[in-house]
């Protein structure tokens, strides 16, 4: 990837400087670093205390900082316990190799404007998780909202439907991902398959954890209700999810224009029983789904105010019902 000569911080595009890990690393080898021990700390330390709050690689470095104890921790005061030291620098270093993935990464947040009450937003083809080619025109993906409720559908080609039930998102599956409150960092996933089982939990993704559940999975769905079709070629899934269902809407109240909704559309694709499932998303997504730090932002309009409808590739669109 091209590397930008402009200044730490900057973005271009929505992208961030790739000449960051650069300037830290050069940061490093000229502050007087006694030990190589000492300069990965101080690299580590540099991207944990300068990354800015919304940089992409933010969530990588939550995660380094929450492995327990971290690699940081070991090599900081030389508790290995049973590991080889040499094992533990490697570690370090390919966290550091992790982080600056995301300090390289041109993909940018998306932004778009949700009328309530209005048309759905719609997004063709998929992406990768963590890569930026565009592939899978056929795929279809919508959000729309009403003041009760969001209505997200999956459309999908598919030559074989290979359902979880147990683990929905090791088979073919539909997750979401909704943040009412950025500041907070609280979320709830939501996961549907062509079966028609739904998962749900709330999870927290803060500074020192990567993401942490806070209201597992249970009976209690709140309302949450998913309807499939199931093709030859593929399936559909149309989830519609109360609004209290989601933080900062559990008390009824309606939303407004002005409010932001923050989310991110998986899906999980299982090519071949027992293998991992692949990871597909509508706009490119970097490290994980529960990254929210790349996750869609959506502002509210009010009816009539003002729509942002992402165009359907030439012949494509949703099966009408």
């Amino acid at each position: 990837m091209e590397r930008s000569k402009r200044r730490v911080g900057e973005r271009r595009g929505g992208g961030w400087s790739a000449s960051f890990s650069g300037v830290l690393f050069a940061g490093t080898v000229l502050s007087g670093c006694t030990s190589p021990d000492e300069e990965l700390l101080r690299q580590y330390r540099s991207y944990y205390h300068q990354l800015p709050e919304e940089h992409p690689a933010r969530f990588a470095v939550n995660q380094t900082a929450e492995k327990p104890p971290s690699v940081s921790y070991r090599l900081r005061f030389g508790v290995y316990d049973d590991r080889d030291p040499d094992s533990v620098r490697e570690q370090i270093r390919a966290e550091i190799a992790r982080i600056e993935e995301g300090i390289r990464w041109t993909g940018e947040r998306r932004e778009i404007e949700l009328t309530i009450g209005g048309p759905p937003v719609v997004f063709s083809g998929e992406y990768p998780l963590g890569g930026t080619a565009h592939e899978s025109e056929n795929s279809i993906w919508s959000i729309r909202c009403d003041r009760e409720m969001i209505t997200v559908t999956g459309d999908f080609p598919d030559a074989e439907c290979r359902p979880n039930d147990e683990q929905l998102y090791r088979g073919d599956a539909l997750e979401m991902f909704f943040c009412t409150n950025y500041e907070a960092k609280l979320y709830r996933e939501i996961i549907v398959n062509p079966n028609g089982t739904i998962f749900t939990a709330l999870h927290v993704n803060d500074r020192f954890g990567s993401f942490q559940c806070v209201v597992p999975n249970g009976k209690e769905k709140y309302g949450i209700a998913v309807q499939t079709e199931k093709r030859d070629n593929g399936f559909r899934l149309e989830t519609s999810i109360p609004w209290r269902a989601l933080p900062e809407y559990t008390r009824g109240n309606p939303p407004r224009a002005g409010e932001v909704l923050y989310f991110m559309l998986v899906r999980t694709n299982s090519d071949q029983a027992g293998e991992p499932s692949r990871m597909t998303t509508p706009v490119p997504l970097l490290y994980s789904p529960h990254n929210l730090f790349g996750y869609i932002k959506a502002v509210l309009k009010s009816e009539g105010v003002g729509k942002t409808v992402l165009p359907r590739p030439a012949g494509g669109g949703e099966k009408k019902r």
